[in-house]
């Protein structure tokens, strides 16, 4: 149904952008139009898609198989949702939350499974542009944006000069940008997605976050590795899930491990810049309620500093808003993109894949975006593997 909303690159474009508006269209109260745009455009558009989708399970059951991978991600998103109607808190961010991750999974999934060249040559052109923008919009205010709806008094120009989301947006531009390359490098020499890479890495500087900097030079430096040397733990996504969980647990809940204090040396910012006494606070919190957690809230959770701040941190942020129950549905998500691995045949995209996968959990390991649309798009571009490699159109293209 609407299948020609997944072919014009137009419209898929604008569909898909409304989930990820640019940084520099943020926090402006003079911008009200553009902000309207975005939010009355993702309600039309996760309309459409829902309702599509609840058209063809209504009447073309019996000839869809079951997608586990939809069922899972929507309950985690509605445990979420109701242990905080159930807590009284944030219940209109809850439902937020939930209709953009669900639609956007099922926005991603139909345009793959519809025309998947366009969806990868339209997803990468977007991704460009929004990395071009934020490169953009940092040079050009270097000091940061003349912003007045952010609530930080201390630094009101934070948004823009330091991370606020730059890692995970460069790591699924490079994936996507990389993916384009291997094939049109199969049908001839191309060079522009080299350079799009290298506006990537430029923002990655230029914004000053340091997560994004270390993320997107290990990234090239794991898939280069991995081309180099053939290290099979390395393109093993069971093993490099062993390796994200051990590296885990040592940054988390050792603040003077070895690990740690390599990390602390590397960066040159001590203890993260705060974020190893965030996560104690956040364990200490999420001791009082392991099972439930305490839903959404309009603020953030840990009050120290004189003001109220995040877990910095996902697997602490997903206890905090739905316990244990809710990281368990979130652990079967993992299992079930780890187990779409074996799906994909081409061994070079393959990889960027993993490296991508990894390090986009390793940027949320600073942060505390549990809903990130950065990771669902990875996770539901993975997950889709095995329908695109029965398609003996892509398979002859060599795209995935």
């Amino acid at each position: 149904m609407l299948k020609f909303l997944y072919k014009s690159k137009i419209i898929l474009f604008i569909m898909l952008l409304v989930y990820f508006k640019p940084v520099c269209f943020q926090y402006f109260s003079s911008l009200n139009i553009i902000e309207n745009f975005f939010v009355f455009a993702k309600i039309l558009i996760a309309g459409i898609v829902i309702f599509c989708y609840i058209f063809n399970l209504l009447f073309f059951l019996p000839k869809l198989k079951i997608n586990y991978l939809f069922i899972i991600i929507f309950a985690f998103e509605t445990w979420i949702f109701l242990v905080t109607l159930y807590k009284g808190n944030a219940v209109l961010r809850a439902f937020i939350d939930l209709v953009t991750i669900y639609s956007l999974v099922l926005l991603i999934s139909s345009a793959m499974k519809e025309d998947i060249n366009n969806f990868i040559i339209t997803f990468s052109n977007m991704f460009l542009f929004l990395t071009v923008m934020q490169c953009l919009s940092i040079i050009v205010w270097p000091n940061g944006l003349p912003a007045d709806l952010y609530n930080n008094k201390a630094n009101p120009l934070y948004f823009v000069t330091v991370d606020n989301g730059t890692a995970s947006l460069i790591i699924i531009a490079m994936m996507l940008l990389m993916i384009k390359k291997n094939y049109t490098t199969q049908k001839g020499n191309s060079y522009n997605e080299y350079i799009a890479i290298a506006i990537c890495i430029l923002t990655g500087v230029v914004s000053g976050s340091t997560t994004a900097i270390l993320c997107s030079i290990f990234y090239l430096i794991y898939i280069y590795i991995m081309d180099l040397t053939h290290i099979k733990i390395l393109e093993n996504p069971w093993g490099v899930a062993g390796i994200y969980c051990l590296l885990f647990l040592c940054v988390v809940y050792s603040e003077n491990s070895f690990v740690l204090n390599i990390i602390n040396s590397l960066i040159g910012k001590e203890g993260f810049t705060g974020r190893t006494f965030l996560w104690e606070n956040a364990i200490k919190l999420i001791q009082n309620s392991p099972v439930m957690g305490y839903g959404r809230l309009t603020n953030d959770y840990l009050n120290v500093w004189g003001g109220a701040y995040s877990s910095h941190n996902i697997i602490l942020e997903i206890l905090l808003q739905g316990g244990g129950i809710a990281l368990s549905l979130w652990c079967i998500i993992m299992i079930l993109v780890l187990k779409r691995f074996k799906y994909w045949k081409n061994i070079k995209e393959k990889r960027i894949l993993i490296a991508a996968f990894i390090m986009m959990l390793i940027a949320l390991m600073m942060e505390a975006n549990v809903h990130s649309v950065y990771l669902f798009s990875i996770i539901t571009i993975i997950y889709n593997g095995k329908v695109i490699c029965k398609n003996d159109c892509i398979l002859n293209n060599n795209i995935l």
